[in-house]
C-alpha cells in the first residue's frame, strides 16, 4: 500500500485486507507526509512527532521512548502482554 494513492488501493479488489480495515476502522484521508525519506513519517503517525529522526536507520538507531498509538492501543502496556 505504501507509495499508492488511498483511492487506488481502497478501491482495488486486490486490497480485500486494506478495504476491510477501512470500512471498520476508518482510514486517514488527510494525512500528509512530513518529509522524506520513510522513517520520520512512520514516526510521526504514531507517535506524533519525527523525533529529530532524518533517515531510515535501524530502530536501534533511532530508540524512541514515549507514547505511542501502540502502547495505547495494547492498555498501556509495554512489552505486548
Amino acid at each position: 500500500m505504501e507509495n499508492h494513492t488511498a483511492s487506488s488501493v481502497l478501491a482495488s479488489s486486490q486490497a480485500p485486507f486494506e478495504r476491510s480495515l477501512a470500512a471498520q476502522c476508518g482510514s486517514a484521508d488527510h494525512y500528509r507526509a512530513v518529509g522524506s525519506p520513510s522513517l520520520p513519517n512512520y514516526l510521526a503517525a504514531v507517535t506524533g512527532a519525527t523525533h529529530g529522526v532524518h533517515d531510515d536507520g535501524s530502530p536501534a538507531a533511532h530508540p524512541v521512548v514515549g507514547d505511542n498509538l501502540f502502547i495505547a492501543f495494547n492498555g498501556g502496556a509495554v512489552g505486548g502482554d
